[in-house]
């Protein structure tokens, strides 16, 4: 069953994800990443999409201008941000490594 936040939790969660923003139109989260060239950004989608299949948990991922990526999660299903949400944040945060 999937737990959805409270703004209080999502707060606090979001001091440990640093560079995730809480978009409050989509009710989801987001961050974004500068690739060094495009294969380094399709490397790092297929990355992202095999933790995401693990989790059984999926998130919108917009590649534009040939590096950038726009990483977004919410859960669909609640129309919120879960628990889920935040456990793979924090999965592709480590794969960023900023």
């Amino acid at each position: 069953m999937t737990i959805p936040m409270t703004s209080s939790q999502l707060k606090t969660h979001l001091k440990n994800l640093p560079h995730w923003r809480y978009l409050a139109k989509t009710k989801s989260i987001a961050t974004t990443h500068k690739a060094k060239n495009f294969l380094d950004v399709v490397r790092l989608i297929r990355k992202i999409a095999v933790l995401a299949e693990k989790a059984d948990h999926h998130p919108d991922l917009h590649l534009t201008r040939y590096r950038h990526l726009r990483i977004v999660l919410s859960t669909h299903s609640l129309g919120q941000v879960s628990f889920k949400d935040i456990h793979l944040a924090s999965k592709i945060e480590k794969l960023l490594s900023r």
